[in-house]
């Protein structure tokens, strides 16, 4: 599942990167506006985690780790919910719990290259730049995302059930046998977050 998670992953950056290039070249200020959405939404968080006196790196960290926790258990968390609300089919089970990881590991990739869109575009001569400071945490942050989808996906292998309550009883024991993965996604994202707020 981990190959597959970073397909979906390095897939969102890729169409990032092109849906982004032409949408600068066509429509610049709609390319702008995406951008500046983006930039708002991280300023917030940091006003946000300023407001309880947390650092930067506490701030990156608490959303990364909130992100891979959706993408590994958010999936099951609605899924219970279902369960207990209406049973609902296996089918749409399914479809709860692949909708997080594969949603969630997709606008990952895909920020990533709009932002990428946006040195070239704008600051070029820093692109490189960039890259060489995404390298430091990214070698750390990309697999911990990854790991957290792989997760997420893994859960949402469900074979041929029978019924909603062998399906519980599926889904407890896989969510059991991801957490030691799920610490050491966490352990990759902590340590992303430190290097990253320590850049800024």
């Amino acid at each position: 599942m981990i190959v597959k998670s970073a397909k979906i992953y390095f897939f969102g950056f890729i169409a990032g990167t092109v849906f982004c290039f032409l949408l600068f070249h066509a429509l610049p200020q709609v390319y702008l506006a995406l951008i500046n959405l983006l930039i708002r939404k991280i300023e917030a968080q940091v006003a946000l985690g300023r407001a309880f006196h947390l650092n930067i790196s506490a701030v990156l960290i608490l959303n990364n780790v909130s992100a891979s926790f959706i993408m590994a258990y958010g999936g099951v968390i609605l899924s219970r919910i279902r369960m207990r609300v209406s049973g609902g089919t296996i089918s749409s089970h399914y479809l709860l719990l692949r909708a997080f990881p594969l949603l969630i590991l997709f606008l990952n990739g895909f920020v990533l290259g709009a932002f990428l869109v946006l040195y070239l575009s704008y600051f070029h001569e820093k692109a490189l730049k960039f890259l060489g400071g995404l390298l430091p945490h990214g070698t750390f942050e990309i697999p911990g995302i990854i790991l957290s989808g792989a997760i997420g996906l893994k859960i949402a292998e469900l074979g041929n059930l029978k019924g909603v309550g062998e399906l519980k009883n599926q889904i407890n024991g896989q969510v059991k046998g991801t957490l030691r993965t799920y610490a050491v996604a966490v352990f990759l994202l902590v340590i992303g977050g430190i290097i990253e707020g320590s850049m800024i």
